[in-house]
């Protein structure tokens, strides 16, 4: 069979045998791979060979379309051979384009698309050797690796037996495998790998995530590449949120970016705003400010002099230069001054800024003339003139006087006042708890409770009383007041669910516990919990033998030994009844007449498929076997297969030469003037054709009739004529003239009561108000009057002869008789209280037709007739309305 064939670079950068005319992914180099032949021969040349196709299969036996080994077994199967199949366990039970599915594992599936470089795709190669091929000889796989070359780094190919490094199959040929390197592993999967795409020296893939919005981050779609030839838009990692949104950032209203945020109330989009004080509103000219000392909201203010609090008590002053904060003040004498020494001072008569000074002899404001007047040699004698006497400054008629204190002068103003202990002039005062003393250090305090001398004190928890004996304490966590306390193992919290407990050893907190042998074990036990055995049986003693058998008998380990005696090996016993070994292949065969046997010369079909034949029976008449080649019908020649001659024309009546035609209707005649025709359905030979009057396709296949005249005279009209003799295309009215009774036409009608009344005479069905004016009510009169009627109380009673007196309590129409009605009916109606009431007729089409009342009408007991003589047969409503109230009734006019 033909190697690779074809191989160039037409639109893609490369592309095997094929025609196809693919625009690049991306615009980077795509393959396209239709047929890749892998030929298997033993490499002493004496078994069949075998060749195997990846990719379009068109003749494939089984009607798989994709990769089929089309020849089951090599040519000739009589002898040593070599049989190699594409694998993949998951292409098993797929199905192909045609709808038929795969049903060996052995065959590909559709690998005839285009491939990008990034991917790594690979194929499976298993197969097996017979015939009594020996085991030992080896198998040469070969291809053409010229037509492999590519001008792109990106395109390889290699190949991979086993753990072996791979081969590159652009540079090498052919590879030489053992037989048992044809075989599955233990997992059902090929030793054998055929690699395609930039990393198919190495074999490194990678999961990579589609990134949609170009942030960096992957979505959940996932897709596997060679390691760091991934497309543009994937990513290594899956973190991206929001898919769409490159900022992975939604605006309270969820867009995208968008701008619009929540306000300090929540409302998405809102204009509420927060202050610097928390607080929310929509008006920002009662924002907080901040105060003198930077605090939003503070009420601290700079006074006069720049000092910023909020105690107003110790704001800064003018002084009486009027400087703010200024240190001058006025002296006694009203003069500003700046220190002591610029005040001004009392003269000696005491006056502040006076002139007065004491004289020699000490008299203030004396002349010091004088004399000695009291004869004791001193000049300065003192007599006050007749009538005057000294006051305490030795002031003739001075004002001045000795207080309580001993003080003398003539201000009463600064007399010394007696103390709370009753001292003239003492300092002691009374403190808040009236205790009098001068030592303002031991004045009484007020207590946490606002107590002048309680002694109630704030404890830790910030309790206020004066018992100590229930300040609170610091619990383990050292938490005043708090509930924590350490339980058994040190740990400290509030929860006493999770105290610690003993364990089964009587540790607190211990880790040891009963297990499911209900031995105490673990922890410090030095005990290991028992375990299950294979059977699920805890502590017991069954035991997984090499045969994958639980149970505690040694004596029947053997039962999975093949027969060469290895545990759960492989060797088998053949149909031939020899023992073959794992990995080597049996040379029992059996023939096509069912008997097996191992020399070779088991019976075999022939290539024309007979068992034993001697392919006689598929040999065409130019001696070919299994060729084409036949006698036609004209000379009876042998043409066709090899023979290079064209086999004469056969028509559809098996007529050499013929001229007879099969038409669309398959009838085969010479005639073509009766070929079928194509009806108005699209059905050759129909019998559908399109209706005269409404030029619709009828009859045949349609499943149409002719159209016909409707009640309108329309052709294919969808009017109706109804059991009320009324053409129209509503079918909601049809029974318009249908009574109550359901006859057409019919004189029956409902009364007030719901019932269906036949006759208006009929007094069987006579519907009368009960005591709450409801017809048919459940409150019928049962008060006996004096006269031996009945009414509904006592008021009733006074004349039940003339109801028309009785004035109503609601407002509605009492009856409409008859109804059915021709030509005129009688409406009965009552009204409760004085209003303005409308009755009028309206049609089915809601057009109003007559009106029979309206005016202000007091209440009482009314009725009205109506005559239709004018207006059409058909179903009228009757509506009464007035100021708060519509009632509806239906009534029927039949001519």
């Amino acid at each position: 069979m033909a190697a690779w064939e074809n191989f160039h670079t037409h639109i893609l950068d490369a592309q095997i045998n094929s025609d196809w005319q693919i625009s690049a992914v991306d615009g980077s180099i795509e393959i396209i791979l239709e047929d890749l032949m892998i030929s298997g021969q033993d490499n002493s040349g004496i078994g069949a060979n075998h060749v195997i196709t990846l990719g379009m299969c068109d003749g494939c036996t089984d009607e798989w379309k994709f990769g089929e080994d089309e020849d089951d077994y090599p040519d000739p199967p009589s002898s040593e051979y070599t049989n190699i199949n594409f694998y993949q366990l998951d292409w098993f039970g797929q199905e192909d384009e045609n709808g038929n599915v795969c049903n060996q594992i052995e065959f590909s599936t559709n690998f005839r698309s285009q491939h990008s470089f990034r991917e790594l795709t690979q194929w499976g190669i298993k197969g097996g050797t017979g015939g009594g091929l020996s085991s030992d000889i080896d198998i040469n796989l070969s291809w053409d690796s010229d037509i492999l070359n590519s001008n792109s780094d990106n395109f390889k190919m290699f190949l991979y037996v086993g753990s072996e490094d791979g081969v590159d199959m652009q540079e090498q040929n052919s590879i030489t495998i053992s037989q048992s390197d044809l075989t599955l592993n233990d997992n059902n999967e090929p030793n054998i790998w055929v690699k395609m795409g930039v990393c198919a020296d190495s074999g490194e893939t990678l999961t990579y995530y589609q990134d949609f919005d170009g942030d960096g981050l992957g979505s959940s779609v996932e897709g596997t590449f060679c390691q760091g030839f991934q497309p543009a838009g994937w990513v290594n990692n899956n973190d991206d949120q929001l898919i769409n949104c490159f900022s992975n950032e939604l605006d309270c209203a969820g867009i995208c970016d968008g701008t619009l945020l929540e306000d300090c109330f929540g409302i998405c989009g809102g204009t509420a705003i927060e202050d610097n004080c928390g607080n929310c509103d929509y008006d920002e000219s009662n924002d907080c400010i901040q105060d003198c000392n930077n605090v939003w909201g503070g009420a601290a203010y700079l006074d006069n002099c720049g000092n910023c609090d909020n105690n107003a008590s110790n704001d800064c002053i003018q002084d009486c230069n009027n400087v703010w904060g200024g240190t001058t003040y006025l002296d006694n004498c009203f003069n500003c001054v700046q220190t002591e020494s610029d005040e001004c001072e009392q003269d000696c008569f005491g006056e502040w800024g006076g002139s007065l000074t004491n004289d020699e002899c000490g008299i203030c404001g004396g002349d010091e003339n004088d004399g000695d007047t009291n004869g004791d040699g001193e000049p300065c004698d003192i007599i006050c003139p007749a009538g005057q006497s000294f006051d305490c400054n030795g002031i003739c008629n001075g004002g001045g006087g000795v207080d309580e204190c001993g003080v003398c002068d003539n201000d009463s103003s600064n007399d010394c006042q007696m103390d709370c202990n009753n001292e003239w002039g003492g300092t002691a005062v009374l403190d808040n708890c009236v205790v009098c003393d001068n030592d303002s250090s031991n004045d009484c305090q007020q207590d946490c409770n606002n107590q002048w001398g309680g002694t109630a004190v704030l404890d830790n928890c910030v309790v206020c009383d004066n018992d100590s004996s229930n300040d609170c304490q610091q619990d383990c966590n050292n938490e005043w007041g708090g509930t924590a306390v350490l339980d058994n193992c040190g740990i400290c919290d509030n929860d006493i669910s999770n105290n610690c407990e003993f364990d089964c050893n009587n540790e607190w907190g211990g880790g040891a516990s009963i297990d499911n042998c209900q031995i105490c074990s673990g922890a410090s036990t030095g005990l290991v919990p028992c375990e299950q055995d294979c059977n699920g049986d805890w502590g017991g003693y069954a035991f997984l033998d090499e045969c994958g058998v639980c149970d505690s008998d040694n004596n029947n380990n053997n039962q999975c030994f093949d027969c060469n005696f290895e545990p759960n090996g492989g060797a088998i016993i053949d149909n031939c009844n020899e023992c073959v070994l794992a990995g080597e292949i049996s040379s029992c065969v059996q023939g096509c007449d069912g008997i097996w046997n191992n020399n070779g010369f088991e019976v075999k079909y022939d290539e024309c498929g007979v068992c034993g034949g001697n392919n006689s029976s598929c040999t065409d008449c130019n001696g070919v076997i299994n060729g084409e080649a036949s006698f036609d019908g004209c000379d009876d020649e042998c043409v066709g297969g090899d023979t290079g001659m064209d086999a004469c024309p056969i028509d559809c009546l098996d007529e050499p030469n013929g001229d007879a035609i099969e038409d669309n209707c398959g009838t085969c005649d010479t005639d073509t003037s009766n070929d079928c025709l194509l009806d108005c359905n699209g059905v050759w030979g129909g019998d559908a054709r399109v209706d005269e009057h409404c030029g619709i396709c009828i009859g045949g296949s349609t499943g149409l009739e002719p159209c016909s005249l409707d009640c309108k005279g329309i052709w294919g009209g969808n009017f109706e004529e109804d059991l009320c003799g009324i053409c129209d295309a509503d079918i909601e009215n049809n029974d318009q003239c249908v009574d109550c009774n359901g006859t057409v036409d019919g004189l029956a009608y409902l009364d007030n009561c719901g019932n269906c009344v036949e006759d208006s005479s009929d007094l069987s069905y006579e519907c009368e108000p009960d005591c709450d004016g409801i017809y048919g009510g459940n409150h019928p009169p049962n008060f006996t009057c004096q006269n031996g009627d009945i009414a509904c109380n006592l008021d009733a009673c006074f004349d039940l002869a003339n109801d028309d007196f009785l004035l109503p309590h609601r407002f509605d129409i009492n009856r409409i008789y008859p109804n059915p009605f021709n030509p005129q009916a009688t409406i009965d109606f009552v009204v409760s209280e004085p209003t303005l009431v409308q009755l009028n007729i309206f049609n089915l089409k809601g057009q109003k037709v007559d009106v029979l009342k309206n005016e202000f009408t007091l209440p009482g007991h009314y009725s009205v007739i109506w005559n239709g003589t004018n207006y059409p047969s058909g179903i009228y409503f009757v509506i009464l309305h007035s100021s708060n109230s519509i009632v509806k009734q239906k009534m029927m006019l039949i001519k």
